[in-house]
């Protein structure tokens, strides 16, 4: 998954990563993988 902001480069998040809402949503924190996982799995 490739993060864009505006005025920053861009940055990759691999799906054994976690990604974070930053300053922006400073409480989220999911793993890339749960965000494309199907249901049961």
């Amino acid at each position: 998954m490739t993060v864009y902001r505006p005025g920053k480069e861009e940055k990759v998040v691999l799906e054994n990563e976690e990604l974070t809402g930053e300053d922006v949503l400073p409480d989220l924190r999911v793993r890339v993988a749960e965000l494309f996982a199907l249901p049961g799995q």
